[in-house]
């Protein structure tokens, strides 16, 4: 199995194990709040089939990191659904992939009211999901982030004593989009709008 199956896997459990309707979240102070009405959306998970993408991951022998990373501004701008056509670039993980009955689209847009930790911790998880299908290397310390990220994610919420928990890896994840930790960053020009 291929690593961006793997990591396409793994958007799926977490996506169908946190999907609810897409009205039923709303946006109070420092957090989300999602009601459970029993409803439900698919998750979907298909990927995208692109030649800007390499599938490769590890390192090469000589040391070197395959791969780059961009920031979750160049993903929340770059995806199918842009009008611009240098923009219309497609994911290697499906723009339509859910996280909590929501798109990762939807949550890169979704502004972090009150320093929300799930919203900053999904923007930063998001793009560095996107960052490892696209092929850029990644250290155990930003796989373990992922993980873990994943894990709080899969919440759908973040309890208030994760909340530290949760922005360090954010910052950790945030570090690896940015190319300041292991993999080096696509474009050094690139910008992000920070949370």
């Amino acid at each position: 199995m291929s690593i961006p199956r793997i990591i396409l896997g793994l958007a799926v459990i977490i996506g169908s194990a946190c999907t609810q309707s897409d009205s039923n979240v709303e946006f109070r102070g420092e957090e989300h709040v999602t009601s459970d009405s029993g409803d439900t959306d698919k998750t979907t998970g298909d990927e995208h089939d692109t030649d800007k993408t390499t599938g490769d991951v590890g390192t090469s022998d000589t040391g070197e990191h395959k791969g780059c990373a961009r920031t979750q501004g160049y993903w929340k701008n770059h995806n199918i659904y842009e009008t611009n056509n240098n923009q219309m670039i497609p994911w290697p993980i499906s723009e339509d992939t859910e996280l909590c009955g929501r798109t990762w689209l939807y949550w890169l847009n979704a502004p972090p009211r009150g320093g929300d930790a799930f919203i900053i911790l999904a923007h930063q998880w998001i793009a560095a999901m996107l960052n490892q299908a696209s092929g850029a290397d990644v250290p155990t310390e930003v796989q373990d982030a992922l993980d873990e990220g994943g894990a709080l994610l899969n919440d759908c919420t973040i309890a208030a004593e994760d909340r530290d928990e949760a922005i360090d890896l954010a910052d950790t994840l945030d570090d690896f989009n940015n190319g300041l930790l292991g993999t080096p960053s696509c474009d050094a020009d690139e910008g992000d709008d920070d949370d």
